[in-house]
């Protein structure tokens, strides 16, 4: 992933999401949550989520660092699930912020 770009990243699941209450997207770099997103899930189905991320989200990551994102969520009948945590290298950009 590159820092200042919005990606979509798609999760594909085991299960068809359209059962899921609610769910977040979390990326993490050095042990601390630099990203929570909470995702839609309303008019969710299939096996999958895609996440759009905004160029202001990719920007709260740390360049030249590998990052760890997984999804998690409850389904309507109260069910915690959890994706497989999965690492993505950040890279960097040279104009910096917002364009």
């Amino acid at each position: 992933m590159i820092r200042g770009t919005s990606p979509i990243i798609t999760c594909e699941f085991p299960f068809d999401v359209s059962t899921l209450s609610y769910a977040y997207f979390t990326i993490a770099q050095n042990e601390r949550i630099m990203l929570n997103k909470k995702i839609e899930c309303e008019g969710l189905e299939g096996r999958q989520i895609k996440i759009h991320l905004t160029q202001e989200e990719t920007l709260k990551l740390k360049e030249n660092l590998q990052a760890e994102a997984q999804v998690r969520g409850i389904t309507r009948d109260g069910e915690a699930i959890a994706s497989d945590i999965i690492k993505i290298y950040v890279d960097k950009i040279l104009k910096d912020g917002v364009i």
